[in-house]
């Protein structure tokens, strides 16, 4: 289920992936380096009130999974119902407070006094495209939960095709934030629409309703902890992007975000695995109880540390050149932002399979601490910093998620149980040393011979898949994959026979 889940949310990630990198020089050039970071410094705020939802994502996230595996479709349907209430009222609370703070957030910004009126425009839309947002997130935890992952996909891909056009359209005929922002809400608007019907088909006539104020009492007591921690992790992510915009320039802040979004990128096709893992877990507390999730999340957590360390020490080594290729060298700085950002990321990637079970086990309290301290840590490390320039903070940011992530796995041995695997230990250090190596020197020598724009980056593709290769053979051993790739091209020969003879 988990490989499954992966693949679907993958390939959509590899699809929305390939429009961007066509997409992000047009708009950059389109709109303007002014407007466009403007554009990420919008993006950036939506991002963060749109976790302002009490922790109710995280509550859909925990519940739907085990009701889904108990097949209790009344109670899905109240906790639905009940979800989607409040989500609609934290919406709408948050747009009414963005509509009076928005022109005092435009006039603090350094910018052409001509952008301003469509600059607040933009702003003023947020309120919308939160609300419509939490839904979207509630409505497809439900399909989640029943492991539904490609029909989430497709709704997802029908939204990104309307964002695609949408935008093209708003910087062809010059309709600059404006025309921005309206796309935004008709894709927000879209995805709901289009994801309801399915979400219809797991619920219940008899569940309608709301859950009873005892239980409301639990979830709240669980959601107001995991808001707590939801707020400190966003703060986390996006206080970097804030502190080069305000206390620099909004120019930089576009120039820092090509480097921070090509990381955000890279780690995010690693966490693809981490929602079908996340079910999974939920599925087996709510069918097997907490003995056997432990012994399920332990065999996980060992693999998902392998990978994720040979996949970022790649990352890292192809970051500059693939961010310097795609738009070239006057993003220099964004290329190594890029590197120190994808070196940081392993750190909450290898506690991501740990946060899961955390959550799972709902100690929701450890999450909050664990937000709480990492932002104490990025505060500390990230503000002095900012007075030395962009990639300073980049690599203030990197300190502070390792130690973050120290903190985590202390606390979640003292607290769960001892016996939690050490993630640290589990990294396969020497060997994904080697990898970028090979990839570092690869692509130092086709560097010189590729082009500039999204072509670029993808001739800087084959050198980093060298470096990934390597890395799989000295984890896995040229046995051993000699074995499982015979393997699957002996199952893939069997089920073409087999649908050869079901043809005759």
């Amino acid at each position: 289920m988990i490989v499954r889940g992966f693949t679907w949310v993958t390939a959509s990630q590899i699809l929305t992936a390939g429009g961007n990198l066509v997409l992000t020089p047009f708009v950059i050039h389109g709109l303007g380096i002014q407007r466009y970071g403007m554009f990420v410094l919008a993006s950036t705020i939506t991002t963060f009130l749109g976790s302002l939802n009490g922790g109710l994502g995280s509550v859909a996230s925990r519940y739907f999974p085990i009701y889904a595996g108990a097949d209790d479709r009344v109670s899905t349907t109240r906790l639905l119902m009940t979800l989607l209430v409040f989500v609609t009222l934290f919406g709408c609370a948050a747009g009414i407070v963005d509509w009076f703070v928005s022109p005092l957030i435009v006039r603090a910004l350094s910018m052409s006094p001509a952008l301003r009126p469509e600059s607040l425009f933009y702003f003023r839309t947020l309120g919308v495209l939160i609300t419509f947002g939490f839904a979207h997130q509630v409505v497809a935890s439900v399909i989640v939960a029943r492991q539904r992952f490609d029909r989430v996909v497709q709704a997802g891909l029908a939204c990104y095709a309307i964002w695609v056009l949408g935008l093209v359209w708003a910087v062809h005929y010059h309709k600059g934030l404006r025309g921005v922002a309206v796309v935004f809400m008709v894709q927000q608007a879209a995805t709901v629409i289009i994801i309801a019907p399915t979400a219809l088909r797991y619920l219940s006539r008899e569940g309608v309703g709301f859950v009873p104020w005892s239980e409301i009492r639990q979830l709240f007591a669980f959601s107001s902890r995991m808001q707590v921690a939801g707020l400190a992790n966003l703060i986390n992510i996006q206080l970097d992007t804030v502190i080069v915009g305000t206390a620099l320039s909004v120019r930089t802040v576009g120039i820092y975000n090509s480097g921070n979004s090509f990381a955000s990128q890279l780690s995010s096709v690693a966490t693809n695995a981490l929602a079908p893992a996340s079910v999974q877990l939920g599925n087996t507390y709510g069918q097997d109880g907490p003995e056997r999730t432990f012994q399920q999340y332990r065999t996980l957590q060992h693999r998902w540390v392998v990978a994720v360390t040979g996949w970022t020490a790649v990352g890292m080594a192809a970051a500059y050149f693939g961010v310097t290729a795609w738009l070239g060298k006057q993003f220099d700085l964004g290329g190594w932002v890029a590197v120190a950002a994808v070196a940081g990321g392993l750190f909450p990637l290898a506690a991501g399979m740990q946060n899961i079970y955390i959550t799972t086990m709902r100690r929701a309290e450890l999450e909050m601490r664990y937000g709480l301290v990492s932002m104490v840590f990025n505060i500390v490390l990230i503000l002095p910093l900012a007075f030395l320039g962009a990639l300073a903070v980049a690599i203030g940011a990197a300190v502070a998620q390792a130690l973050s992530a120290v903190y985590i796995l202390h606390l979640a041995r003292r607290r769960i149980r001892p016996d939690i695997p050490n993630f640290f230990r589990e990294m396969p250090v020497l060997r994904s040393i080697l990898a970028a190596a090979v990839t570092v020197v690869l692509e130092f020598l086709v560097h010189p011979h590729v082009h500039t724009g999204p072509i670029g980056l993808l001739e800087c593709v084959p050198p980093a898949a060298v470096g990934l290769a390597v890395f799989a053979l000295t984890v896995v051993g040229p046995r051993r994959a000699k074995s499982l790739v015979s393997s699957w091209l002996s199952r893939r020969g069997g089920g073409a026979r087999h649908a050869v003879t079901e043809a005759v």
